[in-house]
């Protein structure tokens, strides 16, 4: 499978990126500084860029069959900001699966800030 991953040089990022490669899949890295993506393998593509830029995510998510997002979710608007883009890119492209992961901190959240949704 091809995946488009955003948030590959985080904790949790980096850890799906091993695991990914570890399964045979090929990985396409969309990360703000590439020095700090510390795997290299085959079958990872790295794509410096921002997931706050919508070319950007078109260029990472090419040939993608299901995005990943592990972007971070402390401290700035990152994720609110860019999942709106990434939903958008993903229905230009005909990309129908997404996975993304929050952190403990939502648990916080109001829960009229907390949207799931399951899909076919």
């Amino acid at each position: 499978m091809n995946i488009c991953l955003l948030g590959a040089t985080g904790r949790v990022g980096s850890i799906i990126t091993e695991n990914a490669i570890a399964r045979d899949h090929s990985v396409q890295a969309l990360v703000r500084d590439p020095a700090t993506l510390h795997v290299k393998n085959k079958n990872l593509s790295v794509i410096e860029g921002s997931a706050l830029i919508l070319s950007d995510l078109m260029k990472s998510m090419k040939n993608a069959d299901a995005v990943v997002s592990a972007l971070n979710t402390g401290g700035n608007n990152t994720l609110s900001s860019s999942m709106p883009l990434i939903i958008r890119t993903m229905k230009d492209l005909g990309i129908k699966r997404i996975i993304t992961i929050g952190t403990a901190g939502i648990l916080h959240a109001a829960p009229s800030r907390i949207f799931i949704a399951f899909s076919p």
